[in-house]
């Protein structure tokens, strides 16, 4: 399970890659997305290893590591297109709304992916305001 949890999580990183900005990155994480319905195999594998991972401190332990990894390239990915201080908040949002659609398309096939990437789209285009340095 593990081995297959990091090649999937390689995936997108490599294509993000190749993406010129945040938005079009974007684009190739949900486009990533296309090929797990929420009950294909690979995905009910990774659904069974999150509920798992809540009875298993080992793999808990070991899937949390990957996920972490995951978020920390992210982050640093958007942080090189203009994230700044929000690129680990925003890496987490995208890395839990990922995990999320892969759950709700199990449930309902009927789940589109192009207005979630319209919404993250967004996200990256305006990125959260912070507080830092303001009165108030």
């Amino acid at each position: 399970m593990l081995r297959t949890a990091r090649q999937l999580l390689e995936q997108p990183l490599a294509l993000l890659g190749e993406a010129p900005d945040a938005p079009t990155g974007i684009d190739h994480l949900i486009g990533v997305l296309d090929a797990y319905s929420g009950t294909d195999p690979t995905s009910l594998l990774l659904v069974e290893a999150y509920l798992a991972a809540t009875r298993d401190e080992a793999l808990r332990t070991e899937l949390a590591a990957l996920i972490g990894g995951f978020r920390a390239e992210l982050a640093g990915w958007l942080r090189e297109r203009g994230q700044g201080a929000s690129s680990e908040a925003v890496a987490v949002v995208l890395a839990a709304t990922i995990d999320g659609v892969m759950l709700h398309r199990g449930l309902d096939p009927a789940v589109e992916l192009a207005p979630i990437a319209s919404v993250l789209r967004r996200l990256v285009r305006h990125p959260p305001e912070t507080t830092e340095g303001r009165l108030g």
